[in-house]
């Protein structure tokens, strides 16, 4: 399209364009038949269908809710051609450079320099048989009674609140790399439910710790955080039929579904779980477990069935590490404790509620 058809489909001014080519919303190529630029089709109905959406339009709006067009402006993460993004950087470039746990903490809250940060995340070993997220409600609580400066805290006061709570809530993983490379790929993922949560509470002035627990509170949902303790259920299908294939076509013929498969946002592969299957592989270990794993994800992929996401690498880590039953759960609330604390902080420089129309549909 020529910047007279942009500006027309769009009812904006020529500088606009512009703008929106600076900021990566829109390509512009050299046109081969006259001066000035070309600019993508598919990129204008986007940005059509973003503006609909933020003017209230009902069918766009809605449709953005459910993995539609973006309704929030964000600088934390985005998925990008395949590939996850955290603050311009892609997370397998910051995987490969052997970014630490607490520099990526840092360098999504956008608090300074990401190299050295001054501070760990406690380490240990983690009990068989205990589901530390039933305690988090109750630690948070405490921590807000005790906290009596919580309210409209300043920004630097808030880091150390984020990095205490971390520190208390993530106590006891073990000090691995992998560990470390689980953590990060689980720190944020755009706009995903319990983020939006954490937002939500965040612009309505809410503290730091009301926010985390909104944002725990929609985790805990089995949609949600609880994706790998299915995975864990089909391994130990598999195992108790002696055959991983055999129990994935049980599986599908009475419906239940594969978890750990499929993602939306990545069509070709999610590249967390590509990460992760192969850390795992490479460290070996974790026993009949994770040998079955990778025979479930062999069976899956030769069934015509979506490559695997998150959830069935973080399950991996946990076989590879002969980590507790729940721990992939556990890597994972853990690690997004990172992004809730982003999304806070950058929600709180927003004005405004966060207060969506909703669309009656009764007598």
């Amino acid at each position: 399209m020529t910047a007279a058809e942009v500006v027309d489909v769009l009812g904006v001014k020529r500088a606009s364009v512009y703008t929106y080519v600076s900021r990566g919303w829109l390509q512009a190529v050299p046109n081969p038949e006259g001066r000035g630029s070309l600019y993508d089709r598919g990129d204008v109905e986007r940005l059509k269908l973003r503006a609909r959406a933020r003017s209230g339009h009902g069918p766009v709006a809605a449709e953005a809710m459910r993995w539609g067009e973006p309704i929030v402006e964000t600088r934390i993460s985005t998925v990008r051609d395949g590939q996850l993004v955290y603050r311009g950087r892609e997370l397998t470039a910051l995987l490969d450079a052997g970014w630490g746990f607490e520099q990526v903490c840092e360098w999504l809250w956008a608090s300074g320099d990401a190299s050295a940060p001054a501070w760990r995340l406690p380490r240990g070993a983690m009990r068989e048989g205990v589901d530390p997220l039933l305690g988090w409600v109750e630690q948070l609580l405490e921590l807000a009674r005790a906290d009596s400066g919580r309210h409209a805290a300043r920004r630097e006061a808030e880091l150390a609140r984020a990095r205490g709570i971390i520190g208390l809530l993530g106590a006891g993983l073990p000090e691995d790399r992998l560990v470390d490379e689980a953590l990060i790929c689980c720190a944020d993922h755009e706009l995903n439910a319990s983020a939006f949560a954490a937002r939500v509470a965040a612009a309505t002035g809410a503290d730091l710790y009301a926010c985390l627990m909104a944002a725990l509170a929609t985790f805990s949902g089995p949609r949600h955080g609880s994706a790998s303790l299915r995975v864990e259920a089909l391994v130990d299908e598999a195992l108790a039929r002696g055959d991983a294939r055999r129990a994935v076509e049980e599986r599908l013929s009475r419906g239940d579904g594969l978890p750990g498969v499929g993602h939306t946002l990545y069509p070709a592969g999610d590249p967390r779980a590509k990460w992760l299957l192969a850390a795992a592989r490479r460290r070996g270990g974790g026993g009949r477990r994770l040998a079955v794993l990778f025979e479930l994800v062999e069976a899956i992929e030769q069934l015509g069935h979506p490559p695997p996401n998150l959830d069935m690498g973080l399950v991996a880590v946990a076989y590879a590490l002969a980590l507790p039953s729940g721990a992939g759960r556990q890597l994972f609330a853990v690690g997004r404790l990172v992004g809730w604390v982003a999304h806070v902080l950058e929600q709180r420089e927003a004005p405004g509620l966060i207060r969506p129309r909703a669309r009656y549909v009764g007598e």
